[in-house]
């Protein structure tokens, strides 16, 4: 909930995907305040990423997405987050853990942390960079 309330403070729409037992979906990007939407299928991104496409298509603007991994990411979960990074402006990962090997492939490279405490620094830098890119677009604009 930090993150959507960070993201949401910068003026961005943001959605959060989390795993544990099972897939959570703590913020859609198109509505205001906070609602847990719980899904079965334990760690299995593709089930995540696949609802997560579904509220993509309800948002009316660009949302910053950031992925929180620290479970399997197999190929066809890698193809399903460059489908989605092409319809999205910002699409980030944030890997902890031990299996960093499974991102060797992958076009979107993780950040990874080592700790859950170094996690919030990480996104920190994130909406830092998501602000000056919204500072950059702005003075094109003008």
């Amino acid at each position: 909930c930090a993150l959507a309330w960070a993201a949401a403070k910068a003026g961005f729409e943001v959605m959060v995907v989390a795993f544990d037992s099972r897939c959570h979906i703590i913020k859609a990007p198109h509505e205001r305040g906070f609602r847990d939407y719980k899904y079965g299928g334990g760690t299995i991104p593709n089930r995540a990423l696949l609802r997560a496409e579904g509220f993509l298509n309800e948002s009316t603007h660009s949302p910053i997405m950031i992925l929180i991994s620290d479970g399997e990411f197999d190929e066809s979960a890698h193809k399903k987050l460059e489908q989605i990074a092409k319809r999205l402006r910002s699409v980030y990962v944030i890997a902890l853990g031990w299996r960093m090997e499974q991102w060797d492939s992958a076009k979107i490279k993780p950040r990874p942390v080592k700790t859950v405490g170094e996690v919030t620094k990480v996104i920190a830098d994130i909406i830092k960079e998501e602000e000056q890119k919204k500072v950059r677009e702005m003075g094109r604009v003008w």
